[in-house]
């Protein structure tokens, strides 16, 4: 490895992604003001409710190829069960019907 490369965590990489694709497509940044999540992880039973859980505070919208996305980078809660997750990258298409967006 050389002084000009060095290694990427996971998260990194999904932050530097949401970064460069928001600047590439002039995305609008919209930040939650609450918090929204998404459930990752399950081991509940009967008479106990263990979750993980993605957590998101923004959101980059953009078009790309005419069709609408949006793009959040997740942070995971900490604990079991969601020690097994860094973080995530969500890309979900939407429908501009003549909007931009």
């Amino acid at each position: 490895m050389t002084n000009e490369q060095r290694e990427l965590s996971v998260v990194e990489l999904f932050k530097e992604t949401y970064s460069r694709l928001g600047k590439r497509h002039s995305a609008l940044e919209v930040n939650f003001p609450h918090m929204f999540s998404t459930e990752i992880a399950d081991d509940s039973d009967w008479h106990r409710t263990r979750k993980g859980i993605m957590l998101y505070s923004a959101s980059n919208l953009f078009s790309l190829n005419g069709k609408g996305w949006a793009l959040a980078v997740g942070d995971r809660t900490s604990g079991y069960p969601a020690e097994g997750y860094d973080g995530d990258i969500l890309a979900l298409e939407f429908s501009l019907d003549g909007k931009s967006p």
